[in-house]
């Protein structure tokens, strides 16, 4: 793991530990559900960035994460914010704080692989999609599961 890519991946994790402070600060939910998943696979050269859905967090992917980590890739599932807390945390959050978490987690992979796929479960496989739509270039493919037809409120 590069320095560059450490210093990322520490800001991503101080992020979710200062909204867990804040919306959980009883202790309601288990602190592991809503954690970043950083899996690498050294010198493999592909990454994926994997987006969990809406009302989920990042270790309801962790299997499909653990599964793609097990053929060569490095894998890294952002927390989006409102997302592995308490439900109530959503009610201040947009899509776009979502996709920001979404960039800053193809900055990290980015740094780790040169080949980056988007990929994500229904709401973050909108994430994806948006993402590889703005910048095709950063992005080899797109995989995306049980994506919504329609979303209202994106502006798009």
């Amino acid at each position: 793991m590069t320095d560059r890519c450490r210093e990322l991946l520490d800001r991503e994790l101080e992020l979710y530990d200062r909204d867990y402070a804040v919306a959980c600060g009883g202790g309601k939910k288990a602190k592991d559900s809503g954690r970043p998943i950083f899996l690498e696979s050294e010198g493999s050269g592909r990454a994926v960035l994997l987006m969990h859905g809406y009302l989920s967090g990042p270790a309801e992917v962790r299997p499909f994460a653990e599964f793609l980590h097990s053929k060569g890739f490095t894998v890294y599932v952002p927390r989006l914010p409102g997302h592995g807390t308490v439900p109530e945390d959503l009610l201040t959050r947009s899509w776009e704080e979502w996709y920001d978490a979404s960039r800053r987690g193809y900055d990290i992979v980015k740094e780790c692989a040169p080949d980056v796929i988007a990929a994500g479960f229904s709401m973050g496989a909108v994430l994806a999609i948006l993402n590889a739509s703005r910048y095709p270039d950063d992005f080899r493919a797109v995989i995306s599961v049980s994506a919504p037809l329609r979303m209202k409120g994106l502006g798009l």
